[in-house]
């Protein structure tokens, strides 16, 4: 096959398909109109002599052929991506706004420093925060992030994943509570009092109750929030206990209004990773404010 007579455009345009799954989002993520998708779609189906995607109640889905060459065309894509990206860039001169998901334990713990170093080493570009609301993949295939910070964060095509810093769980109660005065308060002590469950999502359940399930046991959800930083407020007028992350657990309690105490039975570490999408890897930019961020992590965490 002569590929000089073949428009490589019609490449990111399956690929955006294959990711999508619909003609409509795949069209606003290569930025055409629909109507030219659908036809680069059907010019796809001449090149490659298939159907490429098959209509079903559940919507487009590959063919075996489409499926066997999505890694390949994906990894093709990254190095035509690399080989464009420039090799050498001034942050100091660079202008864009950078867009960062991630909880508010993480905003509390990693914003304020990171927005201080940029002001002085990329002072061009602007970091906007948002709340993590949905799925990971959701934010960054959607582009309305260009990184996220999640805890347990699975492989996907298409996304990359280096991890940030770990942190445990900490159970937390106003300073007076009766599991107070307890010296190692029990499970049987834990699941006796109303629990306050923080879910950006609105929903459950959370890794404690997926705990406590291992061993036939639950709890009584008295309250969701979406905020670790609301959690504390809930409880500290009343008898109910929430579990948090460590380093917000102990923020919280600077002010001597709670009493922190470690899970009653063994839970999962918290891994906090950084999260992009393929289409950003190799961007010098891009490439060079993640390694910001991941030194200024580390810089924080060891002080």
């Amino acid at each position: 096959m002569n590929i000089s007579a073949i428009d490589l455009n019609l490449l990111t345009v399956l690929d955006a398909l294959i990711k999508e799954r619909n003609v409509t989002r795949a069209a606003r993520r290569v930025g055409l109109s629909q109507s030219a998708t659908s036809s680069a779609l059907g010019r796809l189906r001449v090149l490659f002599d298939d159907p490429l995607f098959v209509r079903t109640r559940d919507g487009m889905v590959p063919t075996k052929r489409t499926l066997a060459m999505s890694g390949r065309l994906e990894a093709m894509l990254d190095g035509v991506r690399a080989l464009l990206a420039g090799s050498e860039f001034d942050p100091k001169s660079a202008s864009l706004t950078w867009n960062v998901v991630t909880s508010d334990y993480t905003q509390v713990l990693l914003v304020p420093d990171l927005v201080r170093e940029l002001a002085s080493s990329a002072p061009g570009v602007t970091v906007r925060v948002q709340p993590l609301v949905s799925d990971v993949a959701e934010h960054l295939v959607s582009g309305d992030a260009d990184v996220v910070l999640a805890p347990f964060v699975r492989a996907a095509s298409g996304l990359r994943i280096a991890p940030l810093f770990r942190d445990t769980m900490t159970c937390m109660v106003r300073r007076g509570h009766p599991l107070a005065k307890k010296k190692r308060p029990t499970v049987r002590d834990y699941i006796s009092y109303g629990h306050v469950l923080v879910s950006p999502q609105g929903r459950g359940p959370a890794m404690m109750d997926t705990v406590l399930a291992e061993r036939g046991m639950s709890r009584r959800v008295a309250a969701i929030v979406p905020h670790f930083l609301i959690a504390p407020e809930v409880i500290a007028n009343s008898d109910f206990v929430t579990a948090i992350p460590t380093r917000a657990a102990k923020r919280a309690a600077a002010d001597g209004r709670f009493h922190l105490f470690a899970p009653p039975l063994p839970t999962p570490q918290l891994d906090m990773s950084l999260v992009w999408h393929v289409r950003s890897h190799d961007d010098p930019l891009h490439r060079w404010l993640r390694q910001a961020l991941i030194e200024l992590t580390r810089a924080i965490l060891a002080g």
